[in-house]
């Protein structure tokens, strides 16, 4: 599949006077798929490559996108449009509450930071050297828990149906389960995982036209661990993995020198990407 997001082509509209400058504009772009493609997936590239070709038009930025397809005979198509505002904090500030703990990380270590062994009085050899493998047993290390850094954290926002509908929830679903493509808050790539959203509807009567708008109260929750660059991993060195990538250790059975007892010692680790990497942007747009 492949998707391109054609440029504007002067079908725009803009308010406020051209002599003090415009506040805001809804620019029209085509998006083109070689494949059909569901409402969400298309909202979801259409943020990703608006945000990275055309994030400014005429000095407003890019705050929301909207869609609208139709099928095509070898595609695809739909309309986007772009809604990009001079002072997105007067026009849609999108407050939002952050909720965040770092209690409750844990993890099964089957390998230590030091070992420090003793024999028993009775035997002549010294004891087996485990490589800091933790609780041999029956073949196989039991490891411990330990508490580890991780971050669970949430965003909670109101946002009106007009800039968060069925598309966006769509792709919200889509990319449940997935890592953030880019830098988010303080967390690198790969160190957040969206766990999904969770909200509901209500009314709020609109002053200015006296109707009664339909918004969102949703919450966004994530959860995030820390990268580990050029580290060590006992038995290992120059260990580098993004905070979500998954980490195991291959043993195999090797005669210990100062025991002569076979035992499994680690020979191989592994670093294993195990969620998708999605577009995590829009989550900027909130502020708390």
């Amino acid at each position: 599949m492949s998707v391109a997001l054609f440029a504007p082509n002067g079908d725009y509209t803009g308010d406020g006077n051209r002599k003090t400058g415009e506040k805001s504009h809804d620019v029209t772009y085509k998006l083109v798929s070689t494949s059909n493609i569901d409402a969400g997936t298309a909202w979801g590239q259409a943020w990703t490559l608006m945000n990275r070709q055309y994030p400014f038009f005429r000095d407003c930025i890019l705050r929301t996108v909207k869609v609208t397809g139709q099928q095509d005979n070898w595609g695809t198509v739909y309309e986007v449009v772009g809604h990009y505002v001079k002072e997105p904090k007067d026009v849609n500030p999108r407050f939002a509450m952050l909720h965040f703990s770092t209690r409750g990380g844990r993890e099964k270590k089957v390998h230590s930071y030091a070992t420090q062994s003793y024999k028993a009085t009775d035997e002549a050899g010294n004891p087996p050297d485990f490589k800091h493998g933790i609780g041999f047993n029956n073949g196989l290390f039991q490891g411990v828990d330990v508490v580890v850094p991780q971050m669970g954290f949430s965003i909670e926002a109101d946002l009106p149906a007009t800039e968060f509908g069925p598309s966006q929830l769509a792709y919200m679903h889509n990319i449940t389960g997935s890592v953030n493509a880019q830098a988010m808050w303080i967390f690198p790539v790969g160190s957040v995982l969206f766990l999904g959203i969770t909200g509901n509807s209500h009314r709020e009567k609109n002053e200015l036209t006296g109707d009664w708008d339909l918004w969102f109260r949703c919450n966004f929750e994530f959860e995030a661990k820390p990268p580990i660059i050029d580290g060590t991993i006992q038995p290992f060195e120059h260990v580098t993995k993004q905070g979500m990538q998954y980490f195991w250790v291959m043993h195999a059975d090797r005669k210990d020198s100062t025991s002569a007892i076979t035992i499994p010692k680690p020979i191989a680790a592994y670093v294993e990407t195990v969620y998708p990497y999605a577009d995590f942007s829009w989550f900027n747009t909130l502020q708390w």
